[in-house]
């Protein structure tokens, strides 16, 4: 059958159909594009667009003293920031309207912010759409902004307009609400809510909260508001944990307090003092001066968090002349009633000479047995007792008070000090070594050996976190153990020594009025960088325990380049024997009658 349509207009309908099977085919590659390709891209923007992503801040854990006293907390507050673009509430802002505008604002919210109007206006003349006006303000700060933004009746009826570009955003605020009482120990956290020393930091994982977040449908307007019943996605905070020290505020209030003063009447560039429980190693106090607080870390200089107790290294002096008497006792067959030497004030050692230091106006003193060598804190003495139980014995001795380790004090960028090796210790080495020079240890390794004495030869752990506790649950205590570095007669007769230090030697500034002390005093030339000791400048110490019968606080008190008099004795025992004589009151330690002299109590 013929058709009768012409092939012209056969033709144009092929045509139309090529074109509409095309059409078809590019609509539905489109389609593919959009609904394939593009799907995941425009599922995105349509999110972004439809729904908007609030943050749920987690609160970082609470760091606690022993007893329960919160010495570190997080809350929640507010930052105030600004949108200059907003500032202006003319319909078409100029120039000119701008800078009436923002400096209108700038005269109200000065005296509000404490911010002088010219810093604001400056601020809000940025370019940009956000800029910070005050970070964690104060409640009574945000409340004034907060009724800065609200329009109000002025006292002549006249309506006053509201700011307008002013915002505030929650934040989390970290609060020390002891200011600078164990500001380096506690350390701080940054903005970025990360702990940047101290505990916050070498426990930050555990003290971190986690934050969570909450996703909402929001309408078509502008100002994008949430859609009431519109929550699609939420995401709870978590909590963080909370860390309980081994300190005590008050012996801490009591530690930094003796500290300051003593600093500052021998004029010292600085001082630390210590406070453990010889019986477990814990930190009771942990005191540096000067010191830092750390809700204001911003105005003290970085050098100002480190915490000197921990990271500092200094040479140990005659505080160290416990390792050759231990030696003697342990290893050399030696007692305390032991004759060691007879000095004369200098020992020649190969082509060195040793000298005494003075003391009581003579560098001779004469006779001594072991007792006396530390009793008197004679140098000679001491080299001769290193001398006669050899480097090895030496070594093995230095080593099992934990002079070659750090203590695991629980703080971040501890020392461990420097102790030479003993294949390289000639004999005036290991004369030098005997009396604390050439070698550096840190406050915790001294302060715990002198502990290994008070508690019958076992090295206590040294710590400062007692347990962490999990939200909702128990605190879990962390476990420690100590070793046994010294056998307990070594350590008894050692204790006895020390008593006798403090009773007619060179510590008589440290004796207390009811309680038997036993210490150690302590005098150092500072080393220089160089080589050498730097003319004039000393580190005077004192370290031990009380009562001496019965153990209840070990004390290291060091002084940095005190003026005027240096010895150990004069600068750091009379600052032991006051932490000492109120933390033992604190703890309900009673005093007992002792056989003394009225002119020695204190």
């Amino acid at each position: 059958m013929r058709s009768d349509i012409p092939a012209s207009t056969r033709r144009c309908i092929q045509c139309w159909c090529v074109a509409f099977a095309l059409l078809l085919v590019a609509l539905g590659g489109r389609l593919f594009v959009i609904q394939v390709l593009l799907h995941p891209a425009l599922a995105r923007e349509a999110k972004r667009l439809q729904t908007v992503k609030a943050g749920l801040l987690g609160t970082r854990g609470t760091i606690y003293d022993r007893t329960g006293v919160p010495l570190a907390f997080s809350r929640i507050c507010y930052s105030i920031f600004a949108d200059p673009e907003e500032i202006d509430p003319s319909e078409r802002p100029s120039p000119e309207s701008r800078r009436k505008a923002r400096r209108a604002a700038a005269a109200r919210l000065a005296p509000v912010l404490g911010q002088p109007e010219s810093e604001i206006d400056a601020l809000l003349a940025e370019p940009g759409r956000f800029v910070w006006l005050s970070r964690r303000a104060d409640d009574r700060v945000v409340a004034q902004v907060r009724e800065l933004c609200r329009a109000r009746e002025g006292p002549d009826g006249k309506k006053i307009p509201g700011l307008r570009g002013i915002g505030f955003i929650a934040e989390k605020k970290r609060l020390y609400p002891y200011g600078e009482l164990a500001g380096q120990t506690l350390g701080l956290v940054r903005d970025d809510h990360i702990g940047g020393a101290g505990i916050e930091l070498a426990y930050d994982r555990a003290l971190a909260g986690l934050d969570g977040y909450v996703v909402a449908e929001v309408d078509g307007s502008s100002r994008r508001r949430i859609i009431p019943g519109g929550r699609l996605e939420q995401v709870a905070p978590q909590a963080g944990r909370d860390v309980y020290l081994t300190i005590d505020v008050r012996i801490q209030e009591m530690a930094e307090g003796a500290l300051r003063e003593g600093v500052e009447s021998c004029n010292a560039s600085g001082g630390t003092a210590i406070v453990l429980d010889p019986m477990t190693g814990a930190v009771l106090a942990l005191a540096n001066y000067p010191s830092m607080d750390p809700n204001r870390y911003r105005e003290f200089p970085s050098e100002a968090w480190r915490n000197p107790a921990v990271t500092c290294v200094y040479e140990p002096g005659s505080t160290f002349k416990l390792v050759a008497a231990c030696a003697a006792l342990q290893d050399g067959g030696l007692t305390a009633d032991s004759p060691v030497i007879n000095c004369t004030g200098s020992k020649a050692i190969g082509r060195r000479t040793i000298h005494c230091a003075l003391h009581h106006g003579t560098r001779a003193h004469g006779a001594l047995d072991l007792r006396g060598v530390i009793v008197k804190s004679c140098n000679i003495g001491a080299a001769t007792l290193a001398l006669s139980v050899g480097a090895d014995k030496f070594y093995k001795t230095l080593r099992a008070l934990g002079f070659t380790q750090r203590t695991g004090i629980g703080l971040p960028c501890e020392a461990m000090g420097s102790v030479p090796r003993p294949d390289t210790w000639r004999d005036i080495r290991l004369a030098n070594l005997a009396f604390g020079q050439g070698i550096t240890v840190t406050p915790p390794q001294l302060l715990a050996a002198y502990t290994a004495i008070a508690g019958d030869g076992i090295l206590p752990p040294v710590h400062i976190v007692d347990r962490i506790g999990q939200p909702g649950k128990q605190p879990v205590e962390l476990a420690y153990e100590g070793r046994r570095a010294l056998r307990p007669d070594t350590a008894r007769t050692m204790a006895d020594i020390l008593g006798d230090v403090v009773t007619e030697g060179t510590g008589q500034a440290a004796r207390l009025n009811g309680f038997t002390v036993a210490g150690k005093t302590g005098t150092a030339q500072k080393p220089t960088a160089e080589a050498g000791y730097a003319s004039g400048k000393y580190i005077g110490s004192f370290v031990g325990f009380a009562p001496a019968e019965e153990p209840r606080v070990a004390i290291l008190v060091i002084m940095d380049e005190p003026r005027g008099s240096h010895y150990g004795s004069v600068v750091a025992a009379p600052v032991f024997c006051d932490i000492a004589r109120r933390g033992l009151s604190y703890l309900g330690m009673p005093p007992r009658l002792l056989v003394q002299a009225p002119d020695v109590l204190r």
